[in-house]
């Protein structure tokens, strides 16, 4: 019999989206919590609601900090009335981050009900009232620093000395002389070395 076909290879995993190169961090006062009762599952559902009114995946939002608001009034000291939740949203770039801000700036003033509403539906049914403590603030990261210059390039070598000069030509002279009253047999030896020596 003819083997199964083999199974179809799995999918591509879906593209990574690009790497955030701005954040956004704003402090909202949340009536009707304490540190203790705004744990880690609370932050998740504040985290959501956040980032379903933003349209971004809820990984682009995350709490920093998180810090009990006292009542005002020498009597009421002691007394915890909410708590304000540092955040930061992580965005594609610079402009993104301006209107980001610009929407959680409004989530904590005049839309802050559509806020209240979201996180009530999430699980924070506590949440009686958002404020905006510190208003959005853009991060981007600094610029590229210029690569560290490059080494000086070598110096040139010395130039080679010249090469010596050959010694001076040794000049010679020739000459001929017709001396009469010798022949080559008795122009012999003798004669010729008295010729030379004068």
């Amino acid at each position: 019999s003819p083997p199964p076909p083999s199974p179809p290879p799995p999918s591509p995993p879906p593209p990574s989206p690009p790497p955030a190169t701005a954040s956004v961090g704003a402090t909202y006062a949340l009536s009707g919590y304490t540190e203790v009762t705004f744990a880690a599952a609370e932050r998740a559902s504040f985290v959501a609601a956040l980032a379903k009114l933003l349209v971004l995946s809820p990984t682009a939002c995350r709490v920093t900090q998180v810090i009990n608001q006292h009542a005002t009034g020498r009597r009421s000291l002691t007394q915890v009335v909410g708590v304000d939740v540092e955040f930061v949203v992580d965005v594609l770039n610079v402009a993104v981050a301006t209107s980001v801000g610009v929407q959680l700036n409004a989530f904590g003033s005049a839309s802050s009900a559509v806020l209240v509403t979201e996180l009530q539906s999430l699980g924070l049914t506590g949440v009686t009232g958002v404020t905006l403590i510190k208003g959005a603030a853009t991060n981007a990261p600094p610029p590229p620093s210029p690569p560290p210059p490059g080494p000086p390039p070598p110096s040139p070598p010395p130039p080679s000395p010249p090469p010596p000069s050959p010694p001076p030509a040794t000049a010679s002279v020739g000459a001929t002389y017709a001396l009469s009253g010798y022949t080559e047999v008795t122009f012999a030896a003798a004669e010729r070395a008295s010729f030379v020596a004068a």
